[in-house]
């Protein structure tokens, strides 16, 4: 069962910034205007249904907002709320979060493009953990999120 609204999840709170981090930059257009944000990505561990593990992006400016959120412990423990969007396969499986401005509007495949593209090896190992690993190309990742925005809880 997918990440949802009301599961609590951690964050190693060591990969979110500094020498540990990976940060990427999403890239798209939004009202004929060409936008882009940093994000920090990182590996989650979903509380309430152990075992289940996925990856966060959290815009870089928003992160001390996120970091206060925390409700426990010395990783970064948070509820997933309206705050957050996500991002999946077109058959709902594979989901991502995304804690970020939501007026901001990328599609879901630009945060897929611009991590293989920004991370390279490393990006590639972020992609196998969304379910990945049996691809041949970039485009057989995209043509599951081509077109579709981030959604809401």
């Amino acid at each position: 069962m997918p990440v949802t609204k009301g599961n609590t999840i951690t964050i190693p709170i060591q990969f979110l910034n500094g020498t540990e981090g990976n940060k990427v930059t999403i890239q798209w257009q939004q009202t004929f205007r060409n936008r882009h944000e940093d994000y920090w990505i990182c590996k989650w561990t979903n509380k309430t249904t152990p075992g289940d593990q996925g990856v966060i992006f959290v815009q870089a400016s928003k992160l001390e907002e996120l970091k206060s959120r925390r409700v426990e412990g010395d990783d970064l423990t948070v509820v997933v709320s309206d705050e957050f969007q996500y991002g999946q396969k077109k058959d709902q499986t594979n989901r991502f979060l995304v804690y970020h401005d939501k007026s901001n509007k990328p599609y879901q495949h630009r945060f897929m493009e611009n991590t293989l593209t920004s991370l390279g090896a490393k990006g590639a190992d972020f992609i196998s953990s969304f379910g990945y690993s049996d691809v041949s190309t970039v485009e057989d990742i995209l043509k599951n999120f081509i077109g579709d925005y981030l959604k809401d809880f």
